[in-house]
């Protein structure tokens, strides 16, 4: 007897763990059935730690193949501490594969912010194509409002960003910080006033070795935009000209940037030329002092005039922004890599016994901007 038992040993052993575990697998919870996707994940550091946010979406296995958007949250000492106790209250290890969005709250301003990509990246598989967004307010509350505000699987944030303006991916991000420079800009959304819709007016936060130090308006980043993207569909609004406001919309550019070292009266010196050309139409004037004649086509002065100021304007707007690349050392449009890559030998030379901080400090700008109005 005891010998056909142990004989059927593998057959028992078997039946015995099917028994054990079979109740176990018959009372999981309805949504432990289902499938749950991070859509967007926002980090903030709070003064007793770090809250972690997410959206997600919550599908459950049945005929109708129903599914749930909605906010969620943890907190903890770090944020790994958090992400564990938001896998508790899910009841399941969190993947990030299907995240579009990272939101960086402002609590994390003085920290690198590379680390905690890095970690999500190597611990979480989260994809190299998600879009950082930075805010100043709070990130639970923008994830929630998100999703009231806009229809869709990511909430509205992605939606109040139109694609040409999109800063920086995960992989972007990325790139920039491992190089010498180590800058980044990132868009910023945040809550309008009454904290109840999404507002995002074109800001643009800048981080330096994965830290934010400084805040581009929206004149300062469209005219970053001109230079490094291909985007042409941007709307310039020049205040009186002529008495009149006039809003241009821009409908194609191109752009040049020329690093070289030259010599200036003996000095070697390290100067950037940027060139613009820009083609317009104008879209709307208000308040003008002569409607008519201003509106005529006929009346060349008055194409002049506009052409005049988008010019001045764009110069201006690139001028102080490219000033930050020199006061605070943050080579947000890779000048260190023009240098590199198109005066080599000069710029080698020039660089030996100094550092990148250097380099930006003593970097002339020489920008020239034409423009084309046409009907």
């Amino acid at each position: 007897m005891f010998k056909i038992l142990w004989q059927k040993k593998v057959v028992i052993v078997s039946l015995v763990l099917f028994l054990i575990l079979f109740p176990a697998v018959s009372v999981r919870p309805a949504q432990m059935l289902g499938q749950t996707l991070f859509l967007s994940i926002g980090i903030d550091k709070k003064t007793d730690g770090y809250e972690v946010s997410a959206i997600i979406s919550v599908s459950q296995f049945s005929p109708t193949g129903t599914a749930t958007t909605k906010a969620i949250s943890g907190s903890g000492n770090s944020v790994n501490a958090a992400i564990k106790k938001i896998e508790a209250d899910q009841g399941r290890e969190i993947s990030l594969a299907h995240c579009n969005l990272i939101v960086a709250g402002s609590g994390l301003a003085d920290e690198n912010l590379a680390a905690t990509l890095h970690y999500f990246l190597r611990l979480y598989e989260m994809s190299n194509n998600a879009l950082i967004v930075y805010t100043d307010g709070d990130v639970k509350k923008l994830l929630e409002t998100s999703i009231a505000d806009k229809t869709g699987a990511t909430g509205g944030i992605l939606e109040t960003i139109a694609a040409s303006d999109k800063t920086a991916t995960l992989d972007e991000f990325y790139k920039n910080y491992l190089r010498p420079s180590s800058a980044n800009i990132v868009n910023i959304i945040n809550l309008n006033n009454g904290g109840d819709a999404l507002d995002n007016l074109g800001d643009g936060a800048v981080f330096k070795k994965g830290k934010k130090i400084l805040t581009l308006n929206p004149d300062q980043m469209r005219a970053v935009r001109m230079v490094n993207s291909k985007s042409a569909d941007d709307i310039v609004v020049l205040d009186n000209v002529n008495g009149a406001q006039v809003i241009l919309q821009l409908r194609s550019k191109s752009s040049k940037i020329n690093a070289k070292i030259k010599d200036v009266s003996g000095i070697s010196k390290p100067i950037v030329s940027i060139n613009l050309e820009l083609t317009a139409t104008i879209k709307e004037i208000q308040d003008p002092v002569n409607p008519e004649a201003f509106l005529d086509i006929d009346n060349s002065s008055n194409f002049g005039i506009i052409k005049t100021a988008l010019e001045g304007k764009i110069t201006a707007d690139l001028d102080s922004a490219l000033e930050y690349t020199k006061t605070d050392k943050a080579d947000f449009l890779r000048f260190y890599d023009y240098f590199h890559r198109y005066d080599t030998a000069a710029f080698a030379k020039y660089m030996d016994g100094k550092d990148i901080e250097q380099l930006l400090a003593a970097l002339d700008f020489n920008i020239s901007v034409t423009a084309k109005i046409v009907v």
